[in-house]
């Protein structure tokens, strides 16, 4: 496997070159496939995580980072208009880990490229930004990443409240409120709250929920720690 891995890198870093020397990096990176999905959101979507640094190396030195990241998939099925970070969230038991990989190097170049707040707060096609996505398929680790980034580039609390300006959007609390094996992730969001100062906004979307017949007592252990 490892020798595979090795080949296929070779291989890119071979593609990337001749399309360095040939002037046409960008429409190589640009490109998509049958799903509508350039090179990153690919790599993104199916954990590709080996690949994805020399993707973003590459797009770096041409100078089109920022756009690439930013790219959205185009109109087609499960993935209409997310970008590879949205993709990347979406981490399931087999690419979990490698998913994980691919958030931290994203995250990494947003951070270091001053664009964290823009990326995290970008809504795809169903207006969730990543951390919706990464609530709702129970990315326990990749929400913790993402919390942190907003904590510290100080949007936690705009992170938090998208979804809340309208009626018929979900915010991050109200998909982990409704959702299955979301133990850990409830408690994440509760500590985020307070500290972004939503936690009175939390705490009304839990009452909305169990009023409607989701409680969370069944499932919330008898330990639990209201101060965590």
């Amino acid at each position: 496997k490892q020798w595979y891995q090795r080949r296929v890198r070779d291989s890119m870093k071979l593609m990337l070159h001749d399309a360095r020397s040939g002037g046409y990096t960008k429409d190589l990176l640009f490109a998509v496939d049958e799903s509508c999905l350039n090179s990153l959101q690919r790599a993104a979507w199916y954990g590709f995580d080996t690949k994805v640094p020399l993707l973003l190396d590459e797009a770096s030195r041409e100078g089109f980072l920022k756009e690439y990241i930013f790219h959205l998939a185009a109109e087609k099925d499960e993935v209409p208009n997310s970008t590879a970070l949205h993709l990347a969230s979406k981490a399931d038991s087999d690419t979990k880990g490698r998913c994980q990989s691919i958030v931290s190097a994203l995250l990494k170049e947003a951070e270091d490229g001053g664009f964290s707040k823009d990326l995290l707060l970008m809504k795809n096609h169903q207006n969730w930004t990543a951390l919706h996505v990464a609530v709702e398929f129970t990315s326990t680790e990749i929400v913790d990443m993402l919390l942190d980034v907003a904590e510290k580039g100080g949007f936690l609390k705009e992170m938090l409240l998208v979804g809340a300006e309208n009626e018929y959007d979900n915010t991050a609390f109200d998909l982990a409120l409704v959702g299955h094996d979301n133990k850990r992730i409830v408690r994440m969001l509760e500590k985020a709250a307070k500290l972004s100062g939503t936690h009175d906004y939390y705490l009304s979307q839990r009452t909305f929920w169990e009023t409607r017949g989701t409680s969370l007592d069944n499932w919330l252990d008898s330990d639990y720690d209201s101060d965590f």
